[in-house]
């Protein structure tokens, strides 16, 4: 039983690691969005993802992490770029797609890879974020003012 109990908590610790890294990596992510069309039709300007983020992202399991979301569109708005950035860690996000509420993107931290599928409404974001090592969490985030 001693042995049993200690292999239960040491595979528990190593699982909570394990996420812990996923989400630092996640909240590192930095978003320079894939190039491509937009379709933003379906929103007024002050209700697009465009602009700057205050992000939560929640693990199952685990505390929030709070994170920094940048979203800009180029000048010849059929592309966009971001930075998303978590516990001073940044990094170029992948496959961005925006299509009226729904913000999805992909952040290769490295060791992982982190998809994030979102949706807006007013000036909040949510939805989920899964890990590429199949950790899953939830992320919420509300427009900051500038």
């Amino acid at each position: 039983m001693l042995v049993e109990n200690f292999m239960y908590n040491f595979k528990i610790n190593v699982m909570k690691t394990r996420i812990l890294i996923v989400l630092t990596l996640a909240i590192s992510l930095v978003s320079h969005f894939s190039y491509g069309e937009s379709n933003l039709s379906g929103l007024n300007s002050n209700k697009t993802p465009i602009g700057k983020w205050e992000i939560k992202v929640a693990p199952e399991g685990m505390s929030e992490m709070p994170a920094v979301l940048e979203i800009s569109q180029t000048d010849d708005k059929k592309a966009f770029s971001g930075i998303f950035n978590m516990m001073g860690n940044k990094v170029d996000a992948q496959d961005l797609k925006i299509e009226e509420n729904r913000l999805s993107f992909k952040a290769d931290m490295g060791s992982l890879v982190l998809s994030f599928d979102l949706s807006l409404k007013d000036d909040q974001l949510e939805g989920k974020v899964n890990a590429s090592d199949g950790v899953k969490g939830t992320v919420s985030g509300k427009r900051l003012d500038e």
